[in-house]
């Protein structure tokens, strides 16, 4: 199998090629969205930490 071939997909490739790029965009785009909302909680909460430091390091609450 040449190389040609391999990216002709035996003549599927105008279909496995964008499935494959929609996969990546959707993959990276979920990561990219967890990682966004993980600093923003991060940041909210050490902003409530800064504005009420007893109160969000009491165990008992």
């Amino acid at each position: 199998m040449t190389i040609t071939e391999f990216f002709g997909m035996g003549g599927y490739a105008e279909f496995v090629w964008p499935a494959y790029l929609i996969t990546i965009i959707v993959l990276a785009g979920s990561l990219l969205l967890a990682r966004t909302r993980h600093r923003r909680l991060r940041n909210i909460r050490r902003q409530v930490n800064r504005k009420n430091p007893l109160e969000s390091n009491d165990p008992s609450a």
